[in-house]
């Protein structure tokens, strides 16, 4: 599929002052980093348009959902263009500070400032597994390091907000729940017992 202003107006779209030019070429292979699958192929031009239109418009022409965050204002000004779409979106990061986390099913877009780095306590789960989980879950991403401490106890996460939200859940999905024990309450008192 090829897109160029022409068929914007021919599909109805009103253009007006932000005009994104795209031309994918859909039949090309996939080239994958994160689990973010995009056109090998395209040309993506931008004039004078807000940053979260843009981000929606490269999305829509992907066909993927995208979740931008609300502090994200900037204007893309004058004429911003790259060769394919990994290298749009890659720039377009670049640019304004932004980072990108794809967890799936929709791409997650917040201020460089948004990516941190917190720790999460490992309790009864091994690092090695917690990393399997997170590689075979498709939430393992490269560009964001997560290592354990020296005793395998506490590991630190470093990424945006989606990112460390999935490491977080992943790691409480994978602690022991205490199915095993049987909670008394007799009045005001609390009694945990252990359930054969």
């Amino acid at each position: 599929m090829v897109w160029s202003q022409g068929s914007f107006r021919r599909a109805g779209r009103s253009l007006g002052r932000g005009v994104v030019v795209l031309a994918v070429c859909a039949c090309s292979a996939a080239v994958r980093a994160a689990p973010l699958a995009l056109p090998a192929q395209g040309r993506f031009v931008v004039f004078d348009e807000a940053v979260p239109d843009v981000l929606s418009r490269f999305c829509q022409a992907v066909q993927i959902r995208c979740v931008v965050d609300p502090t994200i204002s900037d204007t893309v000004r004058g004429h911003f263009t790259a060769a394919d779409p990994r290298a749009f979106l890659g720039k377009l990061a670049g640019e304004y500070h932004l980072d990108w986390y794809f967890d799936g099913t929709a791409l997650y877009v917040s201020p460089a400032v948004a990516t941190v780095s917190r720790q999460f306590s490992l309790d009864d789960v091994s690092f090695d597994r917690l990393r399997q989980q997170l590689v075979s879950g498709g939430i393992w991403d490269d560009r964001f390091p997560v290592r354990a401490d020296q005793d395998g106890r506490v590991v630190s996460a470093f990424g945006p907000p989606r990112f460390l939200d999935l490491v977080g859940q992943t790691i409480a999905a994978l602690k022991p729940s205490d199915s095993s024990t049987v909670t008394i309450y007799r009045g005001s008192n609390v009694q945990k017992m252990a359930h054969p």
